[in-house]
């Protein structure tokens, strides 16, 4: 009952649905992003650097990251397993792909889009306002509309007027199972909402991890 009670609040209060991106968003995201093992990942803060979510980094071994075609191994440089977010040294011929910037923290409660590789495809979803949440083990995320599929894992939650990053996407919730509200929205949908990373999450991962080089030709 609780549950539906916070639903039914949430949907009074969303946002409305997004609009597609504009040119200028499309095109600066879809410039940063790379495949990364079977999930998405996108090069953020400086060059070089690239970000996706912690569960998407095999164990053993250096991840594969994909663009073009083209497979090469890339170096883990920060796993932060709490907030789903892993930082990346891309190897040296991913050093040109032009990083995603952090977006103003207002337009965090405005409508967002997502682009990733659900299934392998390139795919991008716009939904409407998004809010924040607090998982139950104290870990703060951004729900919004848009999960996708398999391998959209890791895929930048941005801006559709711009392109500036909002949040990281790390999976899909059942509805506010696995999530309390906390002071905020959660976004009205008939399927199940995205939950991502927010990109204050990710900062201080990147800070940690370094100026990194090329890992290789």
């Amino acid at each position: 009952m609780l549950a539906l009670a916070l639903l039914a609040s949430a949907c009074a209060s969303a946002g409305p649905i997004a609009p597609p991106p504009s040119l200028e968003a499309r095109t600066r995201v879809a410039h940063a992003l790379f495949e990364v093992e079977q999930c998405t990942g996108f090069a953020a803060g400086i060059a070089g650097l690239g970000v996706t979510a912690a569960h998407c980094i095999p164990r053993k071994g250096k991840p594969r990251v994909r663009v073009g075609g083209e497979t090469r191994p890339a170096r883990v440089l920060y796993v932060d397993d709490k907030n789903d977010i892993a930082v990346l040294g891309l190897p040296a011929a991913l050093l040109s792909l032009p990083p995603l910037q952090l977006a103003d923290p207002s337009h965090e409660r405005g409508p967002v889009c997502r682009t990733g590789f659900p299934r392998g495809r390139l795919e991008t979803v716009c939904g409407a306002t998004i809010g924040r949440a607090t998982l139950s083990d104290g870990a703060p995320r951004l729900l919004h509309l848009g999960g996708g599929g398999g391998g959209d894992s890791g895929s930048p939650l941005y801006d559709p007027a711009t392109g500036e990053l909002l949040g990281v996407h790390a999976h899909e919730s059942d509805g506010v199972a696995d999530a309390v509200a906390s002071r905020a929205v959660i976004a009205c949908t008939p399927a199940r909402p995205g939950i991502a990373s927010p990109w204050a999450n990710v900062q201080p991962t990147l800070s940690l991890a370094g100026s990194p080089t090329g890992t290789g030709t």
